[in-house]
């Protein structure tokens, strides 16, 4: 799920201790209403082949192809059609991932990002140090810094796991491009939900619109990777498109990034694993 922010600064440096391994990232500020998120959205510089370095992209784990707003490219570019360019992240050794690049025309804007960076981008798969705000190469993965892992399909590109609540299994998105937020679903499709209390009515950019979404306080509990989520809120869509198109492709919902602040998620891809745990820096 992508989302509109204001950008916060970069960090300068990794940890040197992964240094190469690992690069900085920043958190985007989104603004719901009258209530400021600053953390929501994951910023990551990008260095593209004949566009240029350090380029401002959202992670997000919710779209399989890594795309540029039109604002943010030139004419020439634009003309000259987007062939697969060599697409690496700044601060990271080695060469980059060759990527045929999505261009959208009419999104984006000066002082936001300049597009979405997709799981194309990894297809191996990445670590999300949300507690040390770092994104880093699998080749620094020690299992022994995990503490829970879980089996993992992707939907479309997009990785999906299973969920427990209230005794049943339900199965989620789990979602970068909405890193501010934690469950995301419907009365219909979570119980979490259905018995939660409405707190506020919200206007939430997502799915390239704005959605009308209800913050509600959750009575029930969820778990994954063996880990019993603290959820102070969770959000319902109030719109069947939306119910639909979960439905369609099988999912009660997203599970947003705030439930795993403390840490650190790991994305095997390659191995169609997840896992949650703390990374030594």
């Amino acid at each position: 799920m992508r989302i509109g922010f204001a950008i916060l600064a970069l960090f300068l440096s990794a940890s040197p201790a992964r240094a190469g391994d690992c690069a900085p990232f920043a958190w985007g500020s989104v603004t719901v209403g009258d209530i400021e998120i600053l953390q929501g959205a994951i910023i990551v510089g990008v260095d593209i082949e004949g566009i240029g370095d350090n380029i401002p992209l959202q992670l997000d784990t919710g779209s399989a192809t890594t795309e540029l707003y039109g604002e943010a490219v030139s004419a020439e570019i634009i003309a000259a059609g987007m062939q697969p360019r060599s697409v690496r992240i700044q601060g990271w050794d080695g060469d980059g991932q060759s990527l045929p690049i999505t261009i959208r025309p009419a999104e984006g804007s000066l002082g936001k990002t300049a597009g979405t960076l997709g799981t194309d981008a990894f297809p191996g798969g990445f670590i999300l140090d949300l507690e040390h705000q770092r994104i880093c190469r699998m080749n620094v993965l020690n299992d022994d810094e995990i503490v829970g892992w879980q089996a993992l399909t992707l939907v479309n590109g997009s990785p999906v796991i299973e969920a427990t609540e209230s005794g049943a299994t339900i199965r989620l998105l789990l979602d970068t491009g909405s890193s501010g937020f934690s469950l995301l679903s419907t009365q219909t499709l979570s119980s979490t939900v259905r018995t939660a209390t409405p707190v506020q009515q919200l206007s939430v950019p997502s799915f390239g619109r704005m959605l009308n979404v209800t913050a509600l306080k959750p009575s029930g509990s969820m778990a994954v990777m063996g880990k019993g989520l603290t959820l102070e809120r969770v959000y319902s869509f109030n719109d069947p498109d939306i119910e639909g198109m979960l439905k369609s492709a099988g999912l009660s919902g997203l599970l947003g990034m705030q439930p795993f602040s403390g840490g650190a998620l790991v994305f095997d891809f390659a191995c169609k694993r997840i896992g949650f745990g703390r990374l030594h820096e």
